[in-house]
């Protein structure tokens, strides 16, 4: 149990919106000798939600803990449990009293899953799915948790409706229905093992255990991870300034040259076209070795934003 201390607000100003949804906030406060007090559990619904002794605070997606939490979880690269939008289906503009039928269809492929560590693909897993009906995603959680037996008794916010989902059981594995791409029949396998420590070649002699929502107890981490920089792969890879070796076919990029048979060009005018039209190389070749520098340096080492 921890204290969550409260505060007064002396002023606040909302700056503005950002892309994410939220807003950019200035303020001036003073803390005060009040608290609640805040406890942190795991269970295993899988699902993010607010237990609190005030009847008049809710507890689902609505409290402003539960989506801090589930924001937190979401930037950590984790998730609360929760639904997967697979399919969805509008009315036209209805009279009152007015009803209408609508069918949503859901891909094979929307049951699949990426198995990274042993196939290296994608994979059908034996298992139960529920395919569930709600009015939010938050509703549609509590109806599969109530399809799985569980209600209010159980720490839910409100009991679900059973009725609104179906239960689908797949017996057995399939390893080769979703191991090749729908669009081009090329066959589908890692490209990034090397972002993954416990695959990169580099740390071959090293392991580490990654945070897994099936194991939360065992794979829940206690403290920090230490790696060792010996390997030559890792040693070579942490270094900066690796020069690229000269190729004798390389020439020179031109240089605050105008070579489009439309003039100086701006990026207004370009954006449409395709990546390899040969104007995004006309536009390139108007930049002075300054604003080139800038434009790459700017975009691997710094963050656009403000404080």
């Amino acid at each position: 149990m921890e204290p969550a201390w409260a505060k007064l607000n002396l002023s606040l100003d909302v700056l503005g919106a950002r892309s994410d949804g939220f807003h950019d906030l200035r303020m001036v406060m003073q803390s005060v000798d009040l608290h609640d007090d805040v406890t942190v559990t795991l269970d295993d619904t899988g699902v993010c939600r607010a237990e609190t002794n005030r009847s008049y605070l809710p507890c689902g997606a609505d409290n402003v803990a539960v989506r801090a939490a589930q924001v937190f979880l979401s930037r950590a690269g984790l998730t609360c449990g929760g639904v997967e939008l697979v399919g969805f289906a509008k009315t036209k503009l209805l009279e009152p009293n007015e009803k209408e039928t609508l069918t949503v269809e859901v891909k094979g492929e929307d049951f699949k899953t990426y198995d990274s560590y042993n196939k290296r693909t994608y994979i059908l897993e034996k298992g139960d799915y529920y395919l569930g009906v709600g009015t939010s995603s938050h509703n549609a959680i509590n109806n599969i948790l109530a399809k799985k037996g569980y209600s209010t008794s159980n720490g839910m916010d409100e009991n679900g409706n059973s009725s609104l989902v179906e239960k689908i059981t797949i017996n057995n594995d399939d390893f080769e229905k979703y191991s090749a791409s729908s669009q081009t029949g090329y066959k589908i396998t890692n490209q990034f093992d090397d972002v993954d420590i416990n695959l990169y070649e580099g740390t071959k002699d090293q392991k580490i255990t990654y945070l897994s929502r099936s194991n939360w107890n065992e794979t829940y981490p206690t403290k920090p991870v230490s790696l060792k920089c010996t390997d030559e792969k890792m040693v070579y890879d942490m270094q900066y300034a690796h020069v690229p070796e000269a190729n004798e076919n390389d020439t020179m990029p031109l240089m605050e040259t105008i070579t489009s048979e439309f003039g100086e060009l701006n990026l207004a005018m370009i954006k449409d076209l395709p990546f390899n039209d040969p104007m995004w190389e006309d536009l390139l070749n108007q930049l002075s070795w300054n604003e080139m520098n800038y434009l790459c340096t700017y975009g691997y080492l710094f963050l656009a934003g403000r404080l």
